[in-house]
């Protein structure tokens, strides 16, 4: 039985990831959008206001890959972005994400 072939993500920085979910959330049409945020989001997402990158406003001491603002909403969401999700281990991520509403 052959093992299973790894995948070497080290000349794939964590950045390459985020600039395409960065990219697909202000370029793409709104069906594939809705595909990229959790579903309790699809129906906000045509409602896209802002995204920033590495946000520290939300908490002090963590910061965020992403928050993404809605028009008509004055709180962000933090968003989380990883090559897998064994890696989505740090417990000031988990209880930002889970304070916020994040993803």
């Amino acid at each position: 039985m052959k093992d299973k072939k790894k995948i070497n993500r080290n000349p794939f920085n964590e950045k390459l990831i985020h600039r395409y979910y960065f990219e697909s959330l202000y370029l793409e049409n709104l069906t594939y959008k809705q595909k990229l945020v959790p579903s309790n989001l699809k129906s906000k997402i045509s409602k896209l206001n802002l995204i920033i990158p590495e946000d520290t406003v939300l908490f002090s001491g963590y910061r965020s890959d992403f928050t993404i603002y809605f028009k008509g909403d004055n709180d962000g969401i933090p968003v989380e972005i990883k090559w897998s999700s064994k890696e989505f281990k740090k417990s000031n991520q988990i209880n930002a994400l889970k304070n916020k509403n994040g993803f």
